[in-house]
């Protein structure tokens, strides 16, 4: 018999990610023929021997590389290579990786053009961003963001017709930025209250083709800072200056009008009006609303005084006292007018004339003489 011993076929399985390949090999033996090994040459530079029938090679560059399978069998006790087949020999092409465009979104921030500058409470200035592309792809669905922080006291006046501002925050979304391009925004702003310090007020940048660096939600972020010029001195000015009152007798009720001064940091909050008879109201007047009226249960001379309370400067405060703001009001009940008597007329002696009224007093006179005597002349008898 004939020995039969052959390299029947070489199957490859490239893996590009990592340049490694998986090589299997298929053999004939027999009739006296057994299978030795097989040298794996590579094609750059390096083999393996095998005993099997697989084996594995990583390369270290891409490129295309051609992989032999030299089998040795032993045939009757010597050593000897099959007959070459191509099938035998196959070629590996290992691609470079495509080279990764990065992608990336920068933003600049200044105010009037510069890195800081001093500004007045309540006046406005401006902002300028500026958002570049500075990467390899381009970008779509760009959000620009600006939130001034709380304790700036800078308020966002305006965004000059892009995009909005919503509790103090603008956004906008630019749909499309190229490689290497630029937009340009302006934001109107002014610091409504003065604030010690520099005033930092940062505007920033996402893309959704930038990954975010780790514990970032932005790509990037930039700031600008304002100061701000120490305002003069105010002082809040806050009085009652007067309480008019205007009295109705007929029902004692009495309506009072008052007149304040609030300006500089002072606003006015509310006004305790004090009646005098034990009463009091706490009414909040508006400057078009100045005006209360109350009834008295009794008449008498009532003092009103009034107090008013003033929020200066985020505290509350009462006005001085103020004389034009105590006045006194009177109520007195009208006297009932009563109905005439008419006068009793006394009565009156016919009139004897005065010689009549003598000689009638004479005449008595005589009688009452006259009977005296008789009494006393009995009374004399009887004791004789």
């Amino acid at each position: 018999m004939i020995p039969v011993y052959s390299c029947d076929d070489l199957k490859l399985t490239p893996n590009n990610e990592n340049r490694t390949v998986n090589a299997v090999v298929k053999y004939t033996a027999k009739d006296g023929a057994t299978y030795k090994n097989t040298t794996l040459v590579w094609g750059d530079g390096s083999q393996n021997v095998i005993t099997g029938t697989t084996g594995n090679h990583t390369y270290a560059a891409a490129g295309t590389y051609t992989v032999q399978a030299n089998m040795l069998f032993t045939v009757n006790g010597t050593d000897k290579a099959p007959a070459a087949n191509v099938a035998c020999s196959k070629t590996v092409t290992f691609t470079p990786p495509p080279v990764q465009k990065t992608p990336s979104v920068k933003i600049d921030k200044k105010v009037e053009g510069k890195e800081t500058v001093e500004v007045e409470v309540g006046k406005n200035y401006n902002y300028q961003i500026k958002v570049t592309n500075d990467g390899e792809v381009d970008l779509k669905n760009v959000a620009v963001t600006d939130t001034p922080a709380s304790n700036t006291n800078i308020q966002l006046v305006s965004a000059n017709g892009v995009g909005t501002i919503t509790s103090n925050t603008w956004n906008y979304v630019i749909p499309s930025l190229k490689i290497g391009e630029s937009m340009s925004f302006t934001l109107t702003a002014k610091v409504t209250k003065y604030t010690e310090g520099t005033l930092n007020n940062t505007a920033c940048v996402n893309a959704t083709e930038v990954p975010n660096q780790p514990g970032q939600d932005q790509d990037d972020c930039d700031d600008a800072t304002v100061t701000v010029k120490t305002p003069p001195v105010v002082i809040p000015v806050y009085s009652c200056d007067d309480l008019k009152l205007t009295p109705n007798n007929e029902n004692r009720t009495v309506n009072a009008v008052v007149k304040y001064t609030a300006k500089d940091g002072a606003t006015y909050k509310n006004t305790t009006l004090v009646w005098g008879d034990g009463s009091q109201n706490v009414i909040p007047f508006e400057t078009d609303k100045t005006t209360l009226t109350h009834t008295y249960g009794t008449d008498g001379t009532f003092s009103v005084s009034v107090k008013l309370l003033f929020d200066v400067n985020g505290e509350d405060k009462y006005a001085a006292d103020n004389a034009d703001c105590v006045k006194s009001v009177t109520f007195t009940t009208p006297t009932t007018p009563t109905t005439p008597t008419t006068p009793t007329t006394p009565q009156v002696l016919p009139d004897t004339g005065a010689g009549s009224v003598i000689g009638l007093f004479g005449f008595v006179s005589v009688l009452s003489a006259v009977g005296y005597r008789l009494f006393l002349s009995r009374k004399l008898s009887r004791e004789s």
